[in-house]
């Protein structure tokens, strides 16, 4: 049943959402050059969100090394809470994986007489080479829909 506020409408939904936290990204952040930090950053937004939208998702925010993912909220999704449930499940399994790679990597002993190698990894990985990601998910009800003024609106 639809709510009313002014000229906004908002609908009772089940919803399911996903916080996801890159693990170690302050450590990596400290190391970096800002301009290193800001492509990477591209780099791994564009991937998440490609992700995000093949499990149909909507990645609805992030700051620094947090990001919130919703599914049945702004779009209609299904089977949202499965949905959910995979996209977590692969995107952590993936980075999880590179970084696992990329710690061995760094720890390989050297030839004798030589500096060990840089670990490879993925563009769209090296903020979450040292640590991985981390996700929760969570589901309930929730009013959605446009509430705001016509500037910050954005479903």
């Amino acid at each position: 049943m639809p709510i009313f506020f002014a000229d906004s409408c908002l609908v009772d939904r089940d919803i399911t959402v996903v916080h996801m936290n890159i693990v170690g990204f302050h450590h990596y952040a400290r190391r970096k050059h800002p301009m290193t930090i800001s492509s990477d950053y591209a780099e791994f937004i564009t991937y998440i969100n490609s992700e995000v939208k093949r499990f149909g998702g909507v990645l609805e925010s992030f700051f620094g090394d947090k990001f919130w993912v919703s599914f049945n909220a702004t779009s209609k999704c299904v089977h949202h809470e499965v949905s959910a449930c995979y996209f977590a499940y692969y995107v952590t399994q993936v980075a999880n994986d590179v970084s696992k790679r990329y710690r061995a990597a760094r720890q390989a002993p050297a030839k004798e007489g030589e500096r060990p190698p840089k670990p490879v990894v993925d563009k769209r990985f090296a903020l979450c080479a040292s640590g991985g990601i981390s996700c929760g998910v969570s589901n309930g009800r929730a009013f959605v829909g446009p509430l705001g003024n016509s500037s910050i609106k954005r479903h």
